[in-house]
């Protein structure tokens, strides 16, 4: 009897307000799920945490979205015992180890934007390369950044927002870097902005000190995203390194003759880029090890059938072109058929891939502003682009597509060609891939094999038609005066030379 009344007077035992939401939510969780008709099987929270504590932070993220009951076990707000779940995940699964999250930020928020697998949280899209921006606590890729974020500029000179209220906001961390604005890298969020200028509207004398303490924890919590962005930076250069080193491995198994081939093989380069956008995913390696061998193989099995001299492929991954400007090339490119000759519409030079590249490259030079012919209210892109350096790799260049019709169109260069060559340099850049010689240098693009390749003209007279590297060198000696050595003006800068490639 004694025994009845004591369990009667703990049900009626008040607790204290610490810990009646915590009991509370543990009798809640107690009752087993029960699912009608999809699970026969009733989970107490015990096992549904012990599940739990096997799974990588994607797995608990797909488990969150089943249902509303997971969602809530999962959540830190209602359950305390889910921050250890998605710790120990993280700190098991993943390369982000050791790390407490930031101040304000819970361990399952700071396991979602370290989950780089699932790519850009806003584009959905794998492809781009996704950064965790600290300060507004997301994972984006840069374009859709910049949809959601002003530059320092744009704030002032297009709303008119004084240099107190920007002194209040933090700014984005990582800065994002144009390569059409390279003086533009401090970006603010703007939902920041709106909420940190509703606020100072709203102010008065007795909340100024409110706005000192803003002031205060702008630079605290500034220095505390460029440590959380440097950690994973580091983290990111550790991968790869890894990667790279996985490259060199497969690749001295390869013959040279084999190699040669296979870097300028386009499924190749996708390959390849679409590891290296994201270098946190484990990979598997002897799968693309496998897939590699198969294109060696595919390589070796084909014949082409190229009138006049091959192109020769450097050791470090560079092409040096030999160009027979006396003849229509019949060279296609791999796997595209002969057309019929009946077919009046296709230009004979276009079927030649070193002459679709020669436009590629004259089409470039008059859309780039960053030289004395144009400016950039004509123009689409700089002369300072990813785009330059890394053009003799980009794929769209080293197979040029080929298309119907006598020529590329004005519609398809700068509305497909363009943004997929600026695609595949940017992807090129943010995965730190050596960049070739230079193009518009005139001694990278004598070392890319384009000295036969009428790209070639004078800064000194800007008129004259591109021509070839040695019609150049005569044009300089007798218009000009000035001695056309090789060794002197190959090494000049783009800027500085007597001619300069186009």
């Amino acid at each position: 009897m004694t025994q009845v009344n004591g369990v009667e007077s703990d049900k009626q035992f008040s607790y204290p307000d610490v810990h009646s939401n915590i009991v509370s939510i543990m009798n809640a969780f107690s009752t087993p799920i029960t699912y009608e008709g999809k699970m026969q099987d009733n989970i107490s929270v015990k096992m549904f945490m012990s599940i739990c504590n096997n799974l990588q932070p994607s797995d608990l993220l797909a488990l969150a979205c089943v249902c509303k009951d997971f969602k809530n076990m999962l959540d830190e707000n209602i359950n305390p015992l889910a921050g250890a779940t998605w710790s120990n995940s993280r700190n098991r699964f993943t390369i982000f180890k050791d790390k407490d999250p930031p101040t304000g930020m819970n361990q399952q928020t700071f396991a979602r934007l370290l989950t780089f697998k699932n790519g850009c949280q806003f584009c959905k899209t794998e492809e781009r390369v996704a950064t965790v921006y600290w300060v507004p606590g997301v994972r984006s890729c840069r374009e859709c950044m910049l949809q959601r974020a002003f530059s320092f500029r744009e704030f002032q000179n297009s709303f008119n927002i004084d240099n107190e209220i920007l002194g209040l906001i933090v700014p984005v961390t990582p800065d994002i870097y144009l390569s059409d604005a390279p003086d533009e890298s401090t970006y603010y969020w703007i939902s920041h902005v709106k909420s940190t200028i509703a606020f100072f509207m709203n102010a008065d004398d007795n909340t100024r000190s409110e706005l000192n303490r803003l002031r205060e924890n702008v630079g605290i919590i500034f220095k505390e995203a460029q440590h959380y962005h440097e950690w994973t930076n580091n983290l990111y250069q550790s991968q790869v390194r890894d990667q790279k080193l996985h490259f060199e491995r497969f690749l001295s198994e390869i013959k040279r003759e084999s190699l040669f081939k296979l870097q300028h093989d386009e499924d190749y380069q996708r390959l390849v880029l679409k590891i290296q956008t994201n270098p946190f995913l484990f990979q598997d390696w002897q799968k693309y090890k496998a897939r590699i061998l198969q294109l060696v193989q595919r390589n070796s099995c084909n014949e082409f059938n190229i009138q006049g001299e091959p192109s020769i492929t450097a050791f470090n991954g560079t092409t040096k072109r030999k160009v027979d400007n006396t003849s229509n090339s019949s060279s296609f490119q791999q796997g595209t058929p002969k057309k019929s000759k009946s077919n009046g519409q296709r230009n004979p030079e276009l079927s030649d891939p070193n002459k679709r590249q020669t436009r590629i490259i004259k089409r470039l030079r008059k859309l780039t502003y960053g030289t004395v012919q144009k400016s950039p209210e004509e123009s689409l892109i700089s002369i300072r682009d990813p785009l330059y350096a890394y053009l003799s790799m980009c794929p769209s260049f080293v197979k040029p597509p080929l298309i119907s019709g006598s020529d590329y169109t004005k519609e398809f260069f700068e509305e497909t060609l363009i943004p997929r060559l600026k695609m595949e340099a940017e992807q090129l850049r943010t995965s730190n891939v050596p960049p070739p010689p230079y193009l518009l240098d005139t001694q990278g693009a004598m070392e890319l094999g384009f000295g036969s390749v009428p790209i070639f003209g004078c800064l000194l007279c800007t008129s004259i038609i591109p021509c070839t590297f040695k019609k150049m060198k005569q044009h300089a000696r007798t218009f000009h005066k000035i001695d056309a050595n090789p060794e002197r003006f190959s090494t000049k800068n783009y800027y500085e030379a007597g001619y300069s490639s186009r």
